[in-house]
């Protein structure tokens, strides 16, 4: 039975994990601006802001990362940095001044 529970539990986490790509939800500058109050990292959020500076593409250890400046809309006048893994996104087509949501 071990087995099963440690199978279901994965699963779980799977399922959740999955949940959270379905874009379904709203900006929440403020719960980056918690989590960053708070010392905390790698939580799940979504914000928006204005697009401060482009960073390009970096060479990572398995593959190129491309990132860039974001200024939150709103909460605690936060910039905060943004990567995404390029093989999975393709080029980001951003502008210096852009609005964006992640």
């Amino acid at each position: 039975m071990p087995r099963r529970k440690a199978f279901a539990g994965a699963a779980l986490a799977i399922g959740a994990a999955l949940g959270a790509c379905t874009g379904d939800r709203s900006p929440d500058d403020r719960a980056v601006c918690a989590a960053y109050s708070a010392g905390r990292s790698h939580v799940e959020v979504v914000a928006d802001g204005r697009v401060t500076r482009l960073l390009g593409v970096q060479e990572g250890r398995i593959s190129p990362h491309e990132g860039f400046l974001l200024r939150l809309a709103s909460g605690c006048s936060l910039t905060v940095r943004v990567e995404a893994n390029t093989d999975f996104t393709g080029p980001i087509p951003l502008a210096l001044g852009q609005t964006a949501v992640v």
